[in-house]
């Protein structure tokens, strides 16, 4: 009898600390919780809070890999919320299909859906085929959403042929509702026979810029105005149609 009385009261003392650690219904979660595969916790509108005693809470994803993700999902076309001051409070963002959106704002108009920074290769080029010879050539460019903002430099040794304004390649095709839809700007351009105004014009639908002429308001450099030598620097920003 002795035993089992020690046996019971084991029980009872284990379940009394599992009691402690993990409520079955409502109270108090005590210690850690370590989940070691798949679970669910709450269902409906049952709502897992977490909340830290310092004024810090913090969600962990712990392993025993170097590298462990932390996923957030939605089913179907949920979505996710960032607030202030717990469920309720102040919004301070939202994710959903279209991107995301700060504060309590819901247009999609307003999303923001991309951000990206990279490279390309300029070239230059004009109605006809230009053959050009290339030195250095560096170009970089960031995107935030339709907005590309962009710089480059061209050196060049050798050109041949071309006719018409003379164009320089842009890393995304120009937005192509409106007219134009966007301005450079050019510091440097040696190797221009013919003065230009420092400005030009992106294109719309186009992936391409072209450089002003001083010698007119409405005209732009010409491919034969391009000498078999030269180095441009130019940057400018324009809109995307994504």
């Amino acid at each position: 009898m002795s035993k089992a009385r020690d046996g019971v009261e084991d029980l009872k003392t284990i379940d009394a600390n599992f009691a402690a650690k993990l409520p079955l219904a409502g109270g108090t979660m005590t210690g850690a919780l370590d989940v070691n595969a798949a679970a669910t916790l709450g269902g409906g509108t049952d709502e897992i809070q977490i909340i830290g005693g310092g004024g810090t809470a913090r969600v962990d994803a712990i392993g025993g890999n170097t590298n462990v993700n932390l996923s957030l999902s939605t089913k179907g076309s949920g979505k996710v919320y960032f607030w202030r001051g717990g469920y309720g409070g102040t919004q301070m963002a939202l994710l959903d299909s279209d991107g995301l959106k700060f504060g309590a704002d819901t247009a999609a108009a307003n999303a923001l859906d991309d951000y990206e920074e990279g490279t390309w290769t300029p070239t230059i080029g004009s109605s006809s085929a230009t053959t050009v010879g290339y030195g250095n050539r560096t170009a970089r460019y960031t995107k935030v959403g339709q907005l590309v903002t962009w710089n480059c430099s061209i050196q060049w040794s050798s050109k041949s042929g071309g006719s018409g304004s003379l164009t320089v390649s842009l890393p995304f095709a120009v937005n192509a509702t409106g007219q134009w839809q966007g301005g450079a700007g050019c510091s440097y351009a040696g190797g221009i026979t013919q003065t230009i105004r420092g400005s030009g014009y992106s294109e719309s639908n186009a992936a391409h810029c072209y450089l002003a002429s001083a010698a007119s308001n409405t005209g732009n450099i010409a491919a034969s105005q391009m000498g078999t030598s030269g180095h441009l620097i130019m940057g400018g920003s324009y809109q995307t149609s994504s």
